[in-house]
């Protein structure tokens, strides 16, 4: 199993209740490019996405579903309280060669991702990482890879520009399959 930790796009400032605010026009663009990376990377392979029952959570998720072909989103609100604990017990019944990605929020994704690999992480908004799962109970795993949006959207510019002048980024190796 492997699971992806996705912190959603930028938001609005928080001159309106954490619960309203939504992705800005540049937050979905950004998440929109970095879909297209995430797209490359992850080759087709089917993706089962969880999301935060938040606006700009729901928002990031609905942007990468609509990229990647997945047409059911489940909303957690244990994802927004941080319990990872509520999360595992749903992870558990999921089959062992399942992808999934959890689409939420700082500081629970930094705590989370110490908490599985050991190694605390910056989520920055449209940051994600991937871990392998090596034991579900306890949620224990391997950081295979970590990338900001910005380095998903040249992934993605270079699959798709591959050859079109001094504007495509040149990437030589994908992340370790293993």
């Amino acid at each position: 199993m492997e699971i992806l930790l996705m912190r959603h796009g930028k938001a609005e400032p928080p001159h309106r209740t954490d619960y309203d605010r939504e992705l800005t026009a540049a937050g979905r663009q950004r998440i929109l490019s970095a879909s297209l990376g995430l797209k490359q990377i992850l080759g087709g392979k089917p993706l089962i996405i969880w999301t935060s029952h938040l606006p700009r959570a729901r928002q990031t998720a609905d942007i990468i579903a609509e990229t990647l072909g997945v047409t059911a989103i489940s909303e957690h609100e244990a994802i927004y309280s941080g319990d990872l604990d509520s999360l595992i017990t749903g992870i558990i019944d999921l089959p062992e060669d399942s992808m999934l990605l959890i689409i939420g929020h700082e500081p629970c994704l930094s705590g989370w991702s110490e908490r599985i690999s050991g190694v605390l992480l910056p989520f920055k908004p449209g940051a994600v990482a991937c871990y392998k799962i090596s034991h579900r109970q306890p949620l224990i795993g391997k950081l295979r890879w970590f990338a900001l949006p910005k380095v998903l959207a040249h992934w993605g510019m270079s699959e798709s520009n591959a050859g079109e002048g001094e504007n495509a980024c040149q990437i030589t190796s994908k992340p370790n399959s293993n």
